[in-house]
């Protein structure tokens, strides 16, 4: 608090020791026109150098506000991908769990790309989020599954197991996000 009002006083005593030697300047010059003249073009060229740093000011705070919202721009997307997981993960567990028999070619096709979208939508988490490990362990866990799932159209006993903890541990993920 000190520091700040005693600068604030060093910076009024200076402004108004310009602003007299200024107005001394003038009244013992007022009669020489040429010596007016220059000093208002000074004026003029100060004005425009102060203008111009106002204006790098302004352009510097925009660039960090553009970066702010950026980042939490950054941050919606990366939730959106993961309520995408979750739902990929959902459908899948619904659909494919109590499947005890090979699913229709459409059917199959259909999850498989539901599969593929989960994986990409895991990789690309892992690679900006905090939670790096557990999004890369949830993905190479169903990596088999789902190319189980693609080649023989039904998902094994085990790889049932292993998408039910995949989502249980994707719902830890998004709890601690």
């Amino acid at each position: 608090m000190k520091y700040r009002f005693s600068s604030a006083i060093a910076g009024l005593l200076v402004a108004i020791l310009c602003l007299v030697s200024f107005g001394w300047l003038m009244g013992k010059h007022a009669n020489s026109t040429s010596f007016i003249t220059i000093a208002f073009q000074w004026l003029v060229d100060i004005g425009t150098i102060l203008a111009g740093f106002g204006t790098l000011c302004a352009a510097y705070v925009g660039y960090l506000a553009l970066s702010a919202w950026k980042v939490q721009s950054k941050g919606q997307s990366s939730i959106t991908r993961l309520i995408e997981c979750q739902e990929a993960i959902a459908v899948l567990c619904v659909e494919v769990l109590p499947a005890t028999v090979s699913l229709p070619q459409e059917k199959r096709n259909e999850l498989y790309r539901l599969f593929e979208r989960l994986l990409v939508n895991l990789a690309v988490l892992s690679r900006t989020s905090s939670h790096k490990n557990e999004l890369q362990r949830i993905r190479q866990s169903l990596l088999v599954p789902s190319y189980r799932f693609r080649d023989f159209g039904v998902i094994w006993p085990d790889d049932k197991e292993k998408l039910k903890a995949a989502e249980e541990q994707l719902i830890n993920v998004i709890e601690r996000w």
